[in-house]
C-alpha cells in the first residue's frame, strides 16, 4: 500500500519531502542505552505505519500504540541487523550482560531507546 501520499506528507520543498512516521512519538525514560540516527527511511516508516494500523484495530490507548510503533520500526529491516552487528562488535552485550545486543530489540527493549534527529522520513525526489 502506498504511503507517501498527502496524508503523512509534513513538508515539502522543491525535490524534498518530509513524511510523518508515527513511531518516534514514544519516550523510553528508563533506557540505559541512547542510540541517535538521522531520520527513519522508507522501511521504518513503512513497518512503523503497518503496525500504528493493526493496533489501531486492537486499541485505541495511545500510549501503547505509540510504544508498539517504536518496538517495530526503530531500525527495522536490515538495518536492524547491521547495528545489532555493531553493537556486539564493540562488546556492549557483555557490558550489559546480554547474549546479543539483538536482545535489545527482544525482551530486553526496556534497556534501549532510539531517535532520530529529523524524526521523521525525508525523502529526495522520492528516495531514502
Amino acid at each position: 500500500e502506498e504511503i507517501l501520499t498527502k496524508d503523512f506528507l509534513i513538508e515539502k520543498e522543491k525535490d524534498i519531502e518530509i513524511y510523518y512516521a508515527p513511531h518516534n512519538e514514544y519516550i523510553n525514560p528508563k533506557a540505559k542505552i541512547f542510540i541517535v540516527g538521522i531520520t527513519p527511511g522508507f522501511q521504518q516508516m513503512s513497518t512503523a505505519i503497518s503496525e500504528a494500523r493493526r493496533m489501531l484495530e486492537i486499541t485505541n490507548d495511545i500510549n501503547e500504540i505509540q510504544y508498539r510503533c517504536k518496538i517495530a520500526g526503530r531500525f527495522s529491516g536490515s538495518l536492524r541487523k547491521n547495528i545489532i552487528s555493531m553493537l556486539d562488535d564493540i562488546k556492549l552485550n557483555e557490558f550489559l550482560g546480554l547474549v546479543s545486543c539483538s536482545e535489545l530489540f527482544k525482551d530486553k527493549d526496556y534497556l534501549l531507546h532510539t531517535v532520530s534527529l529529523i524524526p521523521y522520513s525525508v525523502f529526495v525526489k522520492g528516495k531514502n
